[in-house]
């Protein structure tokens, strides 16, 4: 079976192993992760909330996220959420929350089940591909949107392809449909992105040549377990946030810094201590990393698509007085009031900018050009490539 959250398990090697190939009456405990409880009980949410639009065919009302939360058990951080949240959902479009499909081999369609949550349905043994689709919407007979929730802060550990299990699972079942919008939905950020995929697509076999090539990497992965061989922890897998598994890039943080809040002086005094000790560690890494990228070529690819990088990039700093002379503006030589040396202040350049995106301050920047003091900076950047350069790597 290939599904998104497989194939993103594969990320890490230690992941993928004890969540999908170590029989269950074997996996060692997890440490409980706050970050999946949140996002666990905001699905829990949304389910809710969408079945009952559904139901009664109305729309949200900003009463129920109360109603809910008086009779449910949620995180902190998710009562944030769900306090927060306002599904702007046609209800006539809804076609469902928490389904399961899967579609076979030859693009047969196999499973179609609701999911409550708690407990996989059963799922058709000749399953090859598909997965949970969080909320379905068919907004004609040609056309469905399917919306994945993201709890998280950032918006960068996703792939570009993650839709295609669902997309074709999509096609399989609904033969009248041509396009399906896959939706990212960060809640958190009340941001959306996405992307489409046409029936042509899936009918070519461009779609399942995609999963083809996830369920290669499982298999490697399966062949490697199977050999006795040890399966490596990646601390750059998306994962990595909320996993709860004690391996040895993640032990230490789970057990040493995953404590309560403070209760006591004390307690406060040893939270202080360990970011003190955090902020010097981080400085001393980073200064030696950016002195080994000065020395080779400036970059490092870590692991898939996290790299480490020094950026350049030009500074600019407007000195108060050179620069209200360009703009017209001749200052004494010192304040009338408090003997304030004017040379010695600067104006923003942010907000100089920002003021010179009006039409009639077209040129403006130009002219207080002349004034500013420039300079060149290098900065360590750890990132994750963004959505857009995923899509232009694998294009």
């Amino acid at each position: 079976m290939v599904s998104k959250s497989r194939y993103k398990a594969t990320e890490c090697e230690k992941f993928f192993a004890e969540h999908y190939l170590v029989p269950w009456k074997d996996r060692p405990p997890e440490i409980p992760s706050g970050m999946a409880d949140t996002g666990k009980d905001f699905h829990h949410w949304r389910a809710w909330c969408v079945a009952r639009m559904a139901d009664d065919c109305t729309p949200y009302d900003q009463t129920w996220n109360q109603e809910y939360l008086k009779t449910h058990t949620v995180t902190a951080e998710a009562r944030e959420l769900i306090e927060d949240d306002w599904p702007n959902i046609d209800p006539e479009t809804i076609l469902a929350a928490e389904l399961y499909l899967t579609v076979g081999r030859n693009g047969e369609p196999l499973t179609h089940e609701p999911w409550s949550l708690d407990e996989l349905p059963e799922r058709h043994p000749d399953s090859w591909a598909g997965g949970i689709i969080d909320l379905a919407l068919m907004i004609d007979a040609e056309n469905i949107s399917i919306s994945d929730y993201k709890t998280g802060w950032s918006t960068s550990n996703i792939m570009p392809d993650e839709g295609v299990p669902y997309a074709m699972a999509m096609f399989a079942h609904y033969p009248s449909v041509q396009t399906v919008y896959w939706q990212w939905d960060f809640v958190r950020l009340r941001l959306k992105a996405g992307r489409e995929f046409t029936r042509d697509q899936f009918d070519s076999g461009e779609l399942a040549a995609i999963v083809e090539s996830w369920e290669q990497r499982q298999d490697k992965l399966r062949a490697k377990f199977d050999a006795g061989e040890s399966m490596t922890a990646n601390p750059f897998a998306s994962s990595c946030a909320w996993c709860g598994l004690a391996c040895e890039h993640r032990q230490a943080f789970r057990t040493e810094l995953a404590f309560p809040p403070p209760a006591t002086d004390e307690d406060a005094r040893r939270l202080a201590g360990i970011i003190q000790a955090a902020k010097k560690y981080e400085g001393r890494a980073r200064d030696q990393l950016h002195a080994y990228l000065a020395e080779h070529g400036g970059s490092i690819a870590i692991d898939g698509d996290t790299s480490a990088s020094l950026d350049s990039y030009e500074t600019r700093r407007y000195p108060l007085r050179s620069t209200l002379a360009a703009l017209g503006v001749e200052l004494p030589e010192k304040a009338v009031d408090w003997d304030v040396p004017l040379d010695s202040l600067t104006i923003s350049g942010t907000e100089l900018n920002r003021m010179a995106k009006t039409k009639k301050r077209v040129g403006m920047l130009d002219a207080i050009g002349a004034a500013a003091q420039t300079g060149a900076q290098t900065k360590l950047n750890i990132s994750r490539a963004t959505l857009d350069e995923k899509r232009g790597a694998a294009a």
